[in-house]
């Protein structure tokens, strides 16, 4: 397909994340944000032991970071939210009991891991606490980071993400999945977009 697939340099992605509305200081926390990840990633590529990074790994330097860079504050992203990786709420939450207020989840795996699972597993946590206003899932394995979004009232057994970014390679429109943009992922990524009537 006749498809913009280019990697991104820091620059371009900057300019685009700018254009979308992010301030100035938040596009350059995620241009260093998405450096410091390529570093790492081509780090982890090369060592012996393949076990590494762990999902803790990849939630505490990769995907916490980013998601900082993007907006979110601490108090809006528990890490290990009644076992979910990061939950991600409109309203800083008061107990381990507040699923009203959460708005998108994180399932990270360990790196190279197949993702599908990661999305069944954070389904299932959604429908379990139950999270009524959960209406989007996040599943990545540090690099690779795919958003879903919830149709209706209900997420289904199989759903295709909305979203996908290799975080390591940010290209303006991705052969797969068919459609998605990483400049568009990051973007729906930012706080007010998950937020803005959580739709």
């Amino acid at each position: 397909p006749d498809l913009d697939t280019k990697e991104l340099s820091s620059r371009d992605l900057g300019e685009e994340l700018f254009a979308a509305g992010l301030a100035n200081d938040s596009v350059e926390r995620v241009v260093r944000t998405m450096e410091r990840i390529r570093r790492l990633s081509k780090w982890y590529e090369h060592q012996a032991d393949r076990k590494r990074p762990s999902e803790h790994e990849i939630v505490a330097h990769m995907i916490a970071p980013l998601m900082l860079g993007l907006g979110w504050s601490e108090q809006l992203m528990p890490i290990e939210w009644n076992r979910i990786d990061i939950a991600f709420f409109n309203r800083p939450p008061v107990s381990e009991k507040d699923y009203q207020n959460c708005v998108m989840i994180c399932e990270s795996k360990g790196s190279g891991s197949a993702l599908e699972p990661a999305y069944k597993q954070a389904k299932s946590y959604a429908e379990m606490l139950p999270l009524p206003n959960c209406k989007r899932i996040m599943t990545t394995d540090g690099c690779r980071l795919f958003l879903y979004k919830r149709p209706g009232d209900s997420w289904p057994d199989e759903l295709e993400p909305i979203g996908y970014v290799n975080l390591s390679s940010i290209r303006r429109e991705n052969v797969f999945p068919f459609g998605t943009s990483g400049v568009k992922t990051l973007i729906d990524l930012i706080p007010w977009n998950v937020m803005q009537t959580n739709g």
